[in-house]
């Protein structure tokens, strides 16, 4: 049986698919669709529509068992839910990568946690499945450091118009010396920088699960704030009540994801790069010239908005995968 899919590009409904019928004596929450809303709520705006449609379409799938309500769900359910994943076909032909299936599985099984632990639900029926398998390939998606100063010089000269161009270079520096994703830095208002006792400069950070951070902003990187805002007729002197966007358009309006996405994947081609550029590379090529030469691998956690020690700790191994090997140990000459 195929998984009722919904179409990413097509699905932008705020309708409910969610039983409203559900009550728990063990806490405030009085029904599923109540659940997930609250569930989205923690999670990135950026990435709640996501989040969305994949809970739609697995309520889909349940309610084709005969299954109603999220806590009539089992182990056995859950896993008949996987096989389904695994045995999709997509209208290209194709099955659905490990990954894809991984991140399903990884979100409904969020959903159930964050319900347990509020206390509607009793279990988590996805907590005992094995996640499929995959090789992730993100982590060796990082830039040389050869590469990181061509993508910046032709980042410099991305438009005839000066002003443009060195705010083109100053979203690139930013995007390397902070590691920030590309959406917590188009959120940033002008009024997220700050001061500390030493002067140091810092801006707060509204990360994934509204978990906000602060990250430490360079006095060379802040050089070239200052002279784009400058450049642009925006304000530049700190003002924590100032709620303009930090990087702006000609019309002055709020950067999008497209256009910074469009523009570093350009940069990239004008240089002769090869690799898909995009945003996050530059977030992957932060967090591998950090560790490279000697942070602090907690500091690495911290700024970059980790949960634990595990993401940092895979880019240090891929960082050192091929530095001293079994190969090098045998004795042959050649």
């Amino acid at each position: 049986m195929n998984l009722p899919i919904i179409s990413e590009d097509q699905y932008d409904s705020n309708e409910l698919l969610y039983n409203n019928n559900q009550y728990s004596a063990h806490c405030d929450i009085s029904d599923d669709s109540m659940l997930i809303e609250l569930w989205l709520d923690q999670k990135a705006q950026s990435s709640r529509k996501t989040y969305r449609r994949i809970v739609d379409e697995y309520i889909l799938f349940i309610n084709s068992l005969g299954i109603e309500k999220l806590r009539d769900v089992g182990v056995y359910n859950a896993n008949n839910y996987k096989q389904a994943l695994k045995a999709h076909v997509k209208a290209n032909g194709k099955s659905l990568a490990p990954s894809t299936i991984s991140q399903r599985i990884n979100t409904i099984s969020s959903l159930y946690t964050f319900g347990k632990d509020s206390g509607y639900f009793l279990v988590n029926p996805f907590r005992l499945l094995k996640k499929p398998k995959f090789d992730n390939k993100n982590q060796h998606k990082f830039l040389s450091v050869k590469e990181v100063d061509l993508l910046l010089k032709s980042l410099k000269a991305s438009s005839n118009d000066k002003i443009l161009s060195n705010r083109n270079y100053t979203i690139g520096v930013m995007l390397l010396f902070t590691g920030l994703r590309i959406n917590e830095l188009l959120s940033i208002n002008w009024g997220d920088f700050y001061l500390d006792h030493s002067n140091n400069i810092g801006v707060r950070i509204k990360g994934k699960g509204a978990d906000w951070r602060v990250v430490k902003i360079r006095k060379d990187l802040w050089f070239y704030i200052v002279q784009y805002r400058r450049d642009f007729g925006l304000s530049y002197e700190m003002d924590p009540n100032n709620q303009e966007p930090l990087f702006v358009n000609i019309h002055g309006q709020r950067l999008s994801y497209s256009y910074v996405r469009k523009l570093l994947e350009q940069a990239a081609i004008n240089v002769g790069i090869r690799k898909k550029v995009t945003p996050h590379w530059f977030r992957h090529t932060s967090a591998s010239l950090a560790l490279m030469n000697g942070a602090d691998i907690n500091r690495v956690k911290d700024q970059f908005g980790w949960k634990n020690l595990l993401t940092p700790s895979r880019y240090l191994h891929n960082l050192k995968e091929l530095d001293e090997t079994a190969t090098d140990f045998i004795p042959i000459k050649i």
